[in-house]
């Protein structure tokens, strides 16, 4: 028969010899079932034989404690648990521990299959947990993800557990009835441990750049005793029922404010006499609130962020209150309205008060880098202010040196590089010529930050910039040390007549390192301007009492297709005008430095003569004169 049927001996040559001797003459079927058990003793003996191995390896031998906390910091961001289930699968010891450790579990995904779901609580047993439903924006296939989700199952599976959630981030569509629902049956129920709380009913396509938002949700809160940090996204709460007085960080994103003892932020922030961080932003025009008839003193905040339109009034709110020196301040706005604008108003006005001397992140500011970003036939206008008022690495290391460097626009809370004030303002139509766009920034600096300043950093299209103008900045801060001007794809024409002795005396004296980075206008490396800078510094050295430079760097960008300045260049082989003009500059300051940065760009007809080049930066000295 079939199953009689023996192994041949050539086979079975290639087992041991008592294997051997032990399957001659047996069925090919009851080799078979010898093979197999003897497999799964092999493949058994294997895994033992790795699991020894891997307890010899380093990681291994510190205690479980050591190696349960890198697991939670490796896996702190992993909200659905995919990489800690992932991470399960290196090693035996590796899954018993993390499947017997509660804590790697807490991370809890209500948008997760509902069998996934009891898994994490069930593993997560006896300790807090956290619990989120994401937004799922721009994951391809979200609204059907969502259209999956039993929602009603998933609150009766969440309920046995809502004494241990101690933080809750949930993200809800406004128009629908069935995530709504689910929210406020999960907000009804006890919170006894919930400290942190984000509720976010915002449209799933809405961005901090979109005007036109849902309807805010009504929410009445049930008691929330241990309620510590609160943001709320298109959520307006009954603001009697939650602890203000114990919140240490709020977050408001349209958020309305009617009728009642909540009418307006200031009612709230007088309430929230604990608050640390304080974020609002606003894309809707709201109606002026009256000023007060006293300042807001908030001796505890940490930060401070406020964001909106130029409706928002956010000027207002800033002269309302009051803030400690160790606060943070950060503005971001944009502006997408074509108003009419007062030439002689502040670029700043939108939302910085006229009167800032409860704002130390602003009236006491020692350190301030001005950013302008301009694009040709484009309207747009990017522009960014970083201050401090003492100095940090961000200023000793001079990141801004460095090929594209970009302004940062946030920061975490804390961060080392975290600035006393930040702005960030986009318009889409900028109020002023985009030739002479730099000029309006310049002249109202002294009339925003204190004469205070010790260092300055400036960067935009420095050309048009005329002599007044750089008089003026130079007259408001005297006490300035170190000044570093960035001219965007030009250079400064008229800046250094500015820098030239007056018959009031000499401007910016105690000024010690000037930095100059500039794109020349000719071939020749803007060699009128150098001469100019050469008896600034001259007479400034020289008069009664002066002022002698210690350090005085040429950054020169030259073109792309520029032969005479290459990126890497021997002196020696300068024209003898330009040799003349450096030598002439290194005679009057300490320390002196020449060198071309960049690759630059390729200019089109550069073939100007000299007399109208010279005619041209004539015009460019008194641009600013029609404005004073």
């Amino acid at each position: 028969m079939r199953g009689n049927k023996t192994v041949s001996d050539g086979a079975l040559r290639l087992l041991p010899e008592d294997d051997r001797i032990q399957l001659q003459g047996c069925a090919s079927e009851q080799v078979r079932d010898w093979i197999a058990s003897k497999v799964l003793a092999v493949q058994l003996y294997l895994s033992n034989l790795q699991t020894v191995y891997n307890s010899t390896l380093s990681v291994n031998t510190q205690p479980n404690e050591i190696l349960v906390e890198i697991l939670c910091l490796a896996s702190a961001s992993d909200a659905r648990n995919t990489w800690i289930t992932k991470t399960m699968g290196v090693c035996r010891q590796w899954r018993d521990l993390i499947m017997d450790t509660p804590l790697l579990w807490t991370n809890i995904d209500l948008s997760a299959r509902l069998p996934s779901l009891k898994l994490c609580l069930s593993r997560s047993s006896g300790t807090s947990i956290g619990v989120s439903l994401p937004s799922q924006v721009g994951i391809r296939g979200s609204r059907k993800l969502r259209g999956k989700i039993d929602f009603p199952m998933v609150a009766l599976t969440l309920a046995p557990h809502q004494s241990r959630i101690t933080s809750m981030n949930l993200h809800v569509e406004h128009n629908d009835v069935a995530q709504t629902d689910f929210l406020w049956q999960v907000l009804d129920a006890p919170l006894p441990a919930l400290a942190c709380l984000a509720l976010d009913a915002g449209s799933p396509k809405s961005s901090q750049w979109t005007l036109t938002l849902p309807k805010s949700l009504q929410w009445t809160p049930k008691p929330l005793p241990s309620l510590r940090d609160l943001s709320l996204i298109a959520i307006t709460p009954d603001w009697t029922q939650l602890p203000l007085s114990q919140l240490t960080s709020l977050t408001l994103y349209d958020v309305l404010f009617e009728e009642g003892p909540f009418a307006s932020i200031l009612d709230l922030l007088e309430a929230c006499v604990s608050l640390e961080i304080f974020k609002y932003t606003c894309w809707e025009r709201r109606r002026e609130q009256s000023t007060a008839c006293h300042i807001l003193s908030l001796p505890r905040m940490r930060h401070v962020h406020l964001a909106g339109d130029e409706s928002a009034g956010i000027s207002n709110l800033l002269a309302q209150i009051s803030l400690a020196r160790h606060a943070h301040l950060s503005l971001e706005t944009i502006n997408r309205y074509d108003h009419e604008y007062n030439e002689r108003m502040r670029v700043l006005d939108p939302f910085l008060p006229k009167d800032s001397r409860y704002l130390p992140a602003i009236c006491e500011v020692r350190h301030l880098m001005v950013w302008l970003n301009l694009y040709e036939d484009d309207p747009c206008a990017e522009f960014t202010i970083y201050a401090d008022m003492e100095r940090t690495e961000f200023w000793d290391s001079k990141p801004w040196r460095v090929s594209r460097f970009y302004p940062p626009s946030h920061f975490p809370l804390g961060h080392a590089a975290m600035p006393s004030l930040l702005i960030t303002y986009v318009t889409e139509c900028w109020p002023y010529e985009l030739d002479i766009a730099f000029r309006p920034i310049i002249r109202h600096l002294g009339g925003t930050f204190p004469e205070s300043l010790e260092t300055l950093v400036l960067r935009g299209s420095t050309s048009p910039v005329g002599p007044r103008s750089w008089a003026r900045m130079l007259g408001a801060f005297p006490n300035l040390k170190q000044l570093e001007i960035i001219g965007q794809i030009s250079d400064m024409p008229a800046f250094p007549s500015a820098l030239a002795p007056t018959p009031t005396g000499i401007p910016a004296p105690h000024l010690r390192e000037l930095v100059l980075q500039y794109r020349p206008r000719k071939k020749g490396g803007s060699l009128r301007m150098l001469r100019r800078l050469h008896a600034a510094l001259r007479q400034r050295a020289e008069v009664d009492g002066g002022s002698r430079l210690e350090s005085l760097s040429l950054l020169m960008e030259p073109w792309k297709d520029c032969t005479l300045f290459p990126p890497t260049f021997v002196v020696e082989q300068l024209p003898a005008a330009f040799k003349e003009i450096l030598e002439g500059l290194r005679s009057v300051v300490t320390l002196f430095v020449f060198r071309c940065i960049g690759e630059g760009a390729k200019r089109e007809g550069d073939e100007d003569t000299e007399d109208e080049d010279k005619d041209k930066e004539e015009e460019d000295e008194n641009g600013d004169e029609e404005d004073e």
